[in-house]
């Protein structure tokens, strides 16, 4: 998390946050009920983490045509333009703590990562 605050300064978001930017990026059009059922965060955690993001430009929020008391959740195009750089910024922590790994421990720890991911 440290990490990720330095790198993404200028992003107008922080760590927190990018679990939710790069949620939509795969699925957007959810609400926000979704969203604290998928991440089982609590529903004012995620109202709270989706206010400074629609503050800042980086979401919007479009009424549900099926029920007009819900909001679906968009990226706008500030939004989808962060996504690559978070990306990136993924992929430089990635290659800092895993450069000093062979290939069968590279593989061998995303394994058991993946194991405890799908546990919890």
């Amino acid at each position: 998390m440290i990490y990720l605050n330095h790198e993404i300064t200028g992003l107008e978001i922080s760590a927190g946050q990018i679990l939710y930017i790069m949620g939509l990026s795969k699925k957007e059009g959810v609400t926000q009920d979704d969203l604290a059922s998928q991440y089982h965060i609590d529903k004012g955690s995620v109202a709270r983490a989706l206010k400074k993001l629609e503050d800042n430009k980086l979401i919007c929020r479009k009424i549900d045509p099926e029920n007009r008391r819900k909001y679906l959740i968009y990226l706008t195009e500030k939004g989808r333009n962060i996504v690559p750089k978070i990306h990136g910024i993924y992929n430089q922590w990635e290659n800092s703590i895993c450069s000093n790994l062979s290939k069968e421990e590279y593989n061998n720890l995303f394994d058991v990562l993946k194991t405890l991911a799908i546990i919890a």
